[in-house]
Formats: C-alpha cells, sequence, structure tokens
C-alpha cells in the first residue's frame, strides 16, 4: 500500500482503522516504523524508495508526511529505532550494507549525519536495537549471520568514544543463519535475535561487547518457519516471535537463556 497506517486499538477485541497516508514515492515499499510519543511522530523507512520519511500523527485520523529523506545509503532500509535524547534514527539498509545515523530534530529536514558501512559484518544489515546509556547500536544481519556492535558517538564523551565503528561481531551460519529481528536487554546484556535461516531465536550475550557470543538458542521448523521479528518483555523474560513462513506468533521463555523454551 506504501502507507502508515494508524489503527485504534483501544477495544484490544476489535481493532479499527482510523487513519492512512499513502505516497508511491516517499512510502514506496515502506517496511519499518518508529514512534517519538512526545512529538507525536512516525519515522518510516522504505525499503524500494531508499528513503526516511517523517510523519505527523498529531491527527490520528488525518497523519500527514512533513519530511523525508532519499539516499542510496538507505537502499533496502527496512528497520529503524529513534533516540528522543538526541533526535536521531538509526536505519539498516541491507543492500548497502549500512547503518545510517539520521538527525530528525527539524522533522521537516532528516539530515544524514553517520553512516558506517561493513561488506563483511553488516552484509545484509536488516535489524536494528540502539542502547541509549552506551550510545551502542546491535545490528543483525541476515547475508553474514551475524549480530555486530557498533558505537555511536555524540557530542559527548561516551564509552565507546566519539567515532562511529565496530566494536565486536559475532558470525554464526547455525544459530544466527538470515538474523533479522533484534532486540535488547540491557539490564542482562543479551540480544534476542531472530533467525529466519535457521527457523530459530538466539540469545547472544553481549556483555563483552569486542566479542559478542550466542548462549542459548531454541529452534522449531514449525513454530518458528522463517523467524523475522521479535518483541520482548524485560519483566516477564519472555519473547514474542513472528514468523514469515509459519505465518504465526511464537512465545519463548528466556528466563534461562541457555536454554529458551
Amino acid at each position: 500500500a506504501d502507507a502508515l497506517a494508524v489503527v485504534d486499538v483501544s477495544d484490544p477485541s476489535s481493532p479499527t482503522l482510523v487513519g492512512v497516508v499513502a505516497d508511491a514515492s516517499r512510502l514506496n515499499g515502506a517496511a519499518g516504523v518508529a514512534f517519538d510519543a512526545a512529538a507525536q511522530r512516525a519515522f518510516v523507512v522504505s525499503a524500494d524508495g531508499g528513503s526516511l520519511t517523517v510523519v505527523d500523527v498529531s491527527d490520528p485520523s488525518e497523519p500527514s508526511i512533513v519530511g523525508t529523506l532519499v539516499a542510496s545509503s538507505l537502499a533496502g532500509a527496512s528497520s529503524v529505532v529513534h533516540d528522543a535524547s538526541t533526535q536521531r534514527v538509526f536505519v539498516a539498509s541491507p543492500d548497502a550494507s549500512v547503518l545510517a545515523v539520521i538527525d530528525v530534530s527539524d522533522p521537516t529536514q532528516p539530515t544524514l549525519v553517520g553512516l558506517f558501512t561493513d561488506a563483511v559484518n553488516l552484509d545484509g544489515a536488516v535489524g536494528v536495537f540502539y542502547d541509549a546509556p552506551t550510545r551502542r547500536a546491535i545490528v543483525a544481519a541476515e547475508r553474514a549471520d551475524s549480530l555486530a556492535v557498533v558505537c555511536v558517538p555524540n557530542e559527548l564523551p561516551g564509552e565507546c568514544g566519539r567515532t562511529l565503528a565496530l566494536v565486536g561481531a559475532s558470525a554464526d551460519a547455525a544459530s544466527l543463519d538470515g538474523a533479522h529481528g533484534v532486540v535488547y536487554d540491557a539490564v542482562a546484556q543479551l540480544a534476542l535475535v531472530a533467525s529466519a535461516g535457521a527457523d530459530a531465536l538466539a540469545v547472544v550475550d553481549v556483555s563483552d561487547p569486542s566479542a559478542p557470543v550466542v548462549v542459548g538458542v531454541v529452534a522449531d521448523a514449525t513454530r518458528l518457519d522463517g523467524a523475522v521479528g521479535v518483541a520482548y518483555d524485560a519483566a516477564a523474560q519472555l519473547a514474542f516471535v513472528a514468523s514469515a513462513d509459519g505465518g504465526s506468533l511464537t512465545v519463548v521463555d528466556v528466563s534461562d537463556p541457555s536454554e529458551p523454551s
């Protein structure tokens, strides 16, 4: 639909479409979205358009585009996260094997401010999570079968320094085969990766960011068939895995990281 839709879920038993904005150019192949609740803005990356588009959703019935950035570095852009403290968004672009950093402080003029390209560790970069306290981005790369940790500096000194650079990566052709969606538990320092090729959810220890290591995996060719997306409830220690080929949502207990079930 090349669109962003707004759905009212106040009655969870009956979700209702309340608004939509469609644009065959700026939302061409819309693939990922992040949200700034305070500003009521959505940030949409479009795989076919190679773009990031800012949408004002302050009126849910009439969402409207306020700004767009189109760049070759956003080719195939598939996922995006937003950091409210710096007003930056972080985009994983698989076609360009890139992590892009975009300043959205002026929503009418999104500006590319940082770019990290790695044809090895970010080959097919498709999933991204940002840990603001350490200023590290955690990137899942489907062709590299890897999880990479990238330092994202800003104007202040930080634990990872001042250079946009690779901190560490873990490639695993078995448990990270087709690594796609990723979330992060900052307290436990564990990344959870949905791996489409492995039909699996992998648990990766990033307590040493220079050497991430897979510590547990659960694979199921039926219930995790083509696992592509993951959400996480840290309090309950439950992961929710969406599987494209299986057309399913599976709940995984990760209270024991070495034996997710």
